[in-house]
């Protein structure tokens, strides 16, 4: 583990340092520990000196307990001559932090264990117990949320053997195998996909796309009944461990059984508290919120709930207002997926119409609201007659409540809808012929504290519904079709127009609908250059006086 990932570790607690003592130099304070192969010394905290035992001394560190404290971990990494670690009693809700200040002196200071660890996520309530497996042939479902990304959550449902890593004092978990069924394996991937589904991270039960991530980009979590972790307990993780690049300190879940709705429930929670997450509780002490109504936070204890999502500790008497969006995306190495249609009217997407100009197929029109601010607008051609269509979040453990509207080109409304009694919407309206526009975007329900806000209204849905066929005019394919090639492209892009004799506008804008090229041309092609424009997703549109297109293309 390098110094780097050890601040990140533990930056939460690296701001109030009232409480410290000091230790004596780095390198000395180093030496002693170093020199130690085996048998058992004392460490120092800010109310006692403890007895520790060692049980591994190596590059990865130094691991080992306390004498008589059957649950603490000790353990201590040793960098560039800078000491960091960690001293962690679950059964005294104690815990000692160990660094180097800005004069090379090693300090302890005491913190709350709950800045450092997981360990009070308790087990249950679980599903019927009626409906728990027994010892069932496992065949472990091959999934995939996002394949091909480099930051990768492995769900581990066969076992593992874990040794030298920074629990059971650097000891050994032969963890056993989860012994769920495929359906309950699937339902608790579905759980966990949906909740990281706005990120680049791919989550995975595949242990080669594990094997193939680099260290500081993957994290497996282990689902097992062996709680030797924490015993007792639903799950339990180190805070910040994601990009530590430390295989032998995974996180663990311990809640099984069901329909695997908890598991994976519990598989968000713990692999939240690796990316940085903290609990979301109430000030009155709890340390899990349970939640209200159908609405739970997935860092409290969201288990059965029809709505679980991230929070910023908007409901009341919450105890923490950290943002889960943000911190997910700019502290871990990954960020959003790219928008697959823009915010705006000028930046919609097409939406896919089948071969009879009537038809909105939900195979063929795929999108994920990433963050509140995200809206997707998509266009579409229809003649005079009723449209109507449905827009659905994902059929596995949504956590999108869905809000419709239409629009002309001109922005004026044409009509909205907003289901109370479903997270999907519907909405039909009669419509002269031209080009309208159908936005969606996340939104909440009620208020914070009876429902939930749109803060975290987001993940995965599609489109189904009808226009009326147009077959004549500008709506036909065949008379306005435009090719991007290549696309993903990187220095330039070449356009085919079917439409040649005619003057031609062409635009090309960004994802927040400003114009960044216009382009005036009555030839069939021309070629492009981008080797100005950043990495993303861009929109070309083409328009004379007869029609207008628009285009996706994306710059690498």
């Amino acid at each position: 583990m390098t110094a780097t990932a050890i601040v990140a570790l533990s930056s939460s607690v690296f701001a109030q340092r009232d409480n410290t003592l000091q230790l004596g130099k780095a390198n000395a304070f180093a030496q002693k520990f170093l020199a130690e192969q085996s048998g058992s010394m004392t460490i120092q905290t800010t109310e006692s000196a403890l007895p520790v035992f060692i049980n591994v001394n190596n590059a990865e560190g130094i691991r080992g307990g306390v004498v008589g404290i059957s649950d603490a971990n000790f353990f201590l990494d040793i960098v560039n001559n800078n000491v960091e670690g960690k001293l962690i009693i679950p059964s005294q809700k104690k815990a000692f932090n160990y660094f180097t200040d800005e004069n090379g002196n090693v300090q302890v200071e005491q913190v709350d264990i709950n800045t450092l660890v997981c360990v009070d996520m308790y087990n249950g309530p679980m599903e019927p117990a009626a409906e728990r497996p027994g010892n069932v042939s496992m065949a472990i479902p091959q999934l995939e949320s996002l394949p091909g990304e480099p930051s990768v959550v492995y769900l581990d449902f066969d076992g593992q053997v874990v040794s030298g890593g920074k629990w059971v004092s650097g000891g050994t978990i032969n963890a056993q195998a989860a012994n769920m069924t495929e359906a309950a394996m699937t339902n608790a991937f579905y759980v966990i996909a949906e909740d990281y589904r706005p990120y680049k991270l791919n989550i995975t039960t595949k242990l080669s796309v594990f094997n193939a991530a680099a260290k500081n980009k993957r994290m497996r979590c282990i689902i097992t009944p062996t709680d030797d972790a924490a015993n007792g307990a639903g799950g339990v993780a180190y805070i910040g461990s994601f990009d530590a690049g430390d295989d032998n300190t995974p996180c663990w879940v311990f809640n099984l059984g069901g329909n695997g709705q908890t598991t994976g429930e519990t598989c968000s929670h713990e692999v939240g508290h690796t990316v940085g997450l903290d609990h979301d509780g109430l000030t009155s002490g709890t340390t899990y919120y349970t939640g209200h109504n159908m609405w739970a936070p997935i860092m409290g204890a969201s288990y059965n709930k029809t709505v679980t999502q991230w929070s910023k500790g908007e409901y009341s008497n919450a105890n923490e207002t950290e943002d889960d969006i943000n911190i997910i995306a700019n502290q871990n190495g990954f960020t959003w997926r790219a928008d697959e249609a823009g915010n705006t009217i000028a930046a919609a997407a097409a939406l896919q119409i089948e071969s009879n100009n009537s038809t909105v197929l939900a195979a063929n029109n795929y999108g994920i609201i990433l963050k509140a601010s995200d809206i997707d607008v998509y266009s579409f051609k229809t003649g005079a007659g009723s449209v109507t269509f449905t827009v659905n979040p994902s059929p596995n453990f949504p956590d999108l409540d869905v809000a419709l509207k239409i629009t002309d080109a001109a922005g004026v409304e044409q009509a909205s809808a907003n289901s109370t009694a479903t997270l999907s919407s519907t909405i039909t309206k009669t419509l002269t012929a031209g080009t309208f526009y159908l936005h969606i975007d996340g939104v909440g329900s009620g208020t914070a504290s009876n429902g939930y806000t749109d803060y975290a209204s987001v993940g995965e849905y599609t489109i189904e519904g009808k226009v009326i066929a147009v077959t004549t005019g500008i709506n036909e394919k065949d008379k306005n079709s435009t090719v991007i090639f290549p696309n993903p492209a990187t220095e330039s892009i070449n356009v085919s127009l079917s439409t040649s004799g005619i003057s031609n506008t062409i635009r090309i804008l960004n994802m927040l609908g400003q114009t960044l090229q216009t382009v005036q041309t009555d030839q069939p092609s021309l070629n492009i250059n981008l080797s100005s424009y950043n990495k993303g997703i861009y929109f070309l549109i083409v328009s004379n006086e007869n029609s207008s297109s628009t285009t996706r293309f994306v710059k690498e």
